[in-house]
């Protein structure tokens, strides 16, 4: 057969805002002026304040929890703000490392243009010099074919001077025949 046993309240019962002409039983709960919430830990009798720690157990001050609260937000939103620079830190780092790259690429073609303009130079300088020096040689060709009618001694002394412009890669030949004067540079 069963039977029925009556252990009391276990539950809260919620009696809305305390007042102090009603009585209250144990685990009756009620709220203050000042969003604070109580639990009676045993009856109470009529007009026992809530600050009497015998009678009520002080189980939530909501402005505390609301502060709380507020304080756990304001350290998410401190947070946030804190990622957000760092994004936008890293965007602009980010941006500034595209622009070293591009900066290097037009700094390469400055370098590049610098140095085919230099080599332009050189090649111009080279050829310059050697249109010179042909000039020169053609020059004392002129004067060597001049000298074929000179007397022994000076055609001795006209064959020393060419053989001295063949020393510097030049061939200078005289037809014998004609007395035309050919000059080539040699590779």
């Amino acid at each position: 057969m069963a039977r029925n046993i009556n252990i009391g309240k276990v539950a809260l019962k919620f009696c809305g805002l305390w007042d102090n002409i009603t009585a209250y039983n144990a685990f009756d709960c009620v709220n203050n002026n000042n969003n604070s919430s109580f639990v009676a830990l045993k009856d109470v009798p009529i007009g026992i304040p809530l600050t009497d720690e015998e009678y009520w157990y002080r189980q939530t001050n909501f402005d505390d929890v609301v502060d709380a609260e507020a304080a756990r937000v304001e350290e998410f939103e401190t947070k946030i703000m804190q990622i957000n620079s760092d994004v936008d830190s890293a965007e602009e780092f980010k941006n500034q490392a595209e622009q070293a790259v591009i900066d290097v690429g037009v700094i390469g073609d400055e370098k590049i243009e610098a140095v085919n303009t230099a080599g332009t130079t050189q090649v111009n300088a080279i050829n310059t010099a050697g249109n010179a020096k042909v000039s020169e040689i053609q020059s004392a060709g002129a004067v060597l074919y001049s000298q074929q009618s000179l007397a022994p001694e000076q055609q001795t002394q006209a064959r020393a001077n060419i053989d001295a412009v063949k020393g510097h890669g030049i061939a200078i030949t005289i037809d014998p025949i004609t007395g035309i004067l050919t000059i080539t540079q040699e590779d």
